[in-house]
């Protein structure tokens, strides 16, 4: 009884953190109090029963996973967080928790053979637990911006991820049931197990973020796409208008009395040619054949003219006839994502150069249509390593872009691209199979 309700205490002290990092670390909102203390005592008692079961290797695997599963509805009660929110957050305590744990008691087998104790003392002890609980906390506060983001910006689908976590938490339970407590001593096998899960636990979180930034970067591009598509009909409208306009002007001028030589300038500045050809790749921009890539290219076309980057827009008349809207939506957000980072990276390359030049040219060429994109840049180009998680000529924290197109190459046939420095333009080539595309 009384090993029992130690029990009980050890897991009220796991409840506590979860609740403590759910509130501080990921800024959830509980229940009322009186509903929070009942879950807290019910999931206490649920983790005591469990934890009161002795397994070997098999059922250790079943005990972590249903500990995983009693955290989830943790979540899921007493914050009401939706499921796949729950899975998610619990995954990421569950390995915080390891890691601390793995930590502490590393630490404490270096210590306790110098008071002559052993180190299975550690086995259900409530003043180590709440060492543990105490080290998780201060993990999940420390890095609290980056777990909250991490599961701010996932679409964790619970379908598709069930495979990943499952393999997580097996991996994690036949190293930690690889030396049962009762023969845990200090020696290299004891050390390197519990290094190598300090490390796996490590891994799994920041793959876990990695995964979270590729999902980030690709939604802003789903985004800009459907606010471009509202912009490029606005545009076309001004474009319009303008040509209208100048026309109008052109007619009044020739109207107007030669010898009134203030008027007459007054109207050739309002038809300089700078501001006739302003926002001319418009009308090159009609002959792609799919919406939201046509408005795609507007809102950056449109980022360039307001950073001074010059740009110059060729698209072949023949494009148009390509039925690119017979894509899937998959394949098509695939293609949004890859023009979109290399269009951003055009951008802030060309703005840095002395030229500060994009040339943009779309054509097909037997049955793939070719997107190029080349611009001006200034110092010099890792080709090598563009495509690394992080790596960036931008500086720190960078670097997500070409990682994301890597991926969609690594797992998509229908793109291949190519990219070159010619003279002082970085040039990006994006073939898109079209024979494919029936």
């Amino acid at each position: 009884m009384n090993e029992f309700l130690i029990m009980t205490l050890d897991s009220l002290s796991v409840w506590l953190l979860a609740y403590l990092s759910g509130k501080y670390a990921f800024s959830l909102k509980a229940k009322s109090k009186f509903n929070t203390i009942v879950l807290l005592i019910v999931f206490s008692l649920l983790l005591a029963v469990l934890n009161s079961t002795n397994f070997e290797i098999m059922y250790g695997v079943i005990k972590i996973v249903c500990t995983y599963m009693i955290m989830i509805s943790f979540y899921f009660f007493v914050f009401e967080k939706e499921l796949s929110k729950s899975m998610y957050i619990a995954l990421m305590l569950y390995l915080c928790i390891f890691s601390s744990e793995v930590i502490t008691v590393i630490i404490a087998s270096a210590v306790l053979p110098l008071f002559h104790l052993s180190i299975s003392v550690m086995k259900h002890n409530i003043i180590l637990n709440i060492i543990i609980t105490f080290v998780s906390l201060i993990i999940m506060i420390v890095f609290r911006s980056k777990l909250k983001s991490t599961v701010d910006n996932s679409k964790f689908k619970v379908k598709d991820s069930i495979v990943i976590i499952i393999t997580i938490l097996i991996t994690i339970s036949l190293l930690v049931f690889k030396i049962p407590v009762s023969n845990w001593k200090l020696d290299v096998e004891f050390v390197i197990t519990m290094l190598i899960l300090l490390s796996f636990c490590i891994i799994s979180l920041y793959l876990l973020k990695q995964k979270s930034d590729i999902e980030k970067a690709s939604m802003m591009y789903q985004k800009v796409v459907e606010y471009s598509k509202t912009t490029n009909k606005l545009l076309e409208d001004y474009r319009i208008v303008n040509h209208e306009h100048k026309n109008q002007l052109s007619v009044i001028r020739q109207m107007a009395n030669k010898d009134n030589k203030k008027l007459i300038e007054y109207l050739d500045n309002l038809l300089d040619n700078k501001t006739i050809t302003k926002y001319q790749w418009i009308s090159s921009l009609n002959n792609l054949p799919l919406e939201g890539l046509k408005g795609l290219f507007n809102y950056k076309l449109l980022e360039m003219e307001h950073n001074g980057v010059n740009p110059i827009v060729n698209i072949s008349k023949q494009i148009s006839r390509i039925r690119l809207n017979r894509m899937s939506t998959k394949d098509q957000d695939n293609l949004y994502s890859i023009v979109g980072v290399y269009l951003d990276n055009a951008i802030e390359a060309s703005s840095k150069s002395k030229k500060r030049i994009v040339n943009i040219n779309i054509y097909k060429e037997k049955k793939e249509l070719v997107i190029v994109i080349a611009n001006t840049y200034k110092g010099e180009i890792n080709t090598t390593r563009l495509d690394e998680y992080g790596y960036s000529t931008k500086g720190k924290n960078r670097g997500i872009g070409l990682h994301i197109v890597k991926t969609i190459l690594d797992n998509n046939t229908l793109f291949s691209v190519k990219r070159n420095l010619v003279d002082d333009y970085y040039i990006q080539e994006l073939r898109i199979n079209i024979s494919k595309n029936k």
